[in-house]
């Protein structure tokens, strides 16, 4: 069904699952970015 409705919109099916995977792609190299790990200096705690 959406395919249908994302044609209607003048959007091609295959042209939206490559933005669809592009767009993925971004938003997994940009948490790849982020450090998620705590890493205290040696006197962080004075």
């Amino acid at each position: 069904m959406y395919p249908k409705l994302w044609e209607a919109a003048g959007i091609k099916y295959p042209v939206l699952l490559d933005r669809l995977i592009r767009l993925a792609i971004e938003r997994y190299e940009g948490k790849m970015k982020l450090e998620t790990t705590f890493k205290p200096k040696k006197d962080w705690y004075v």
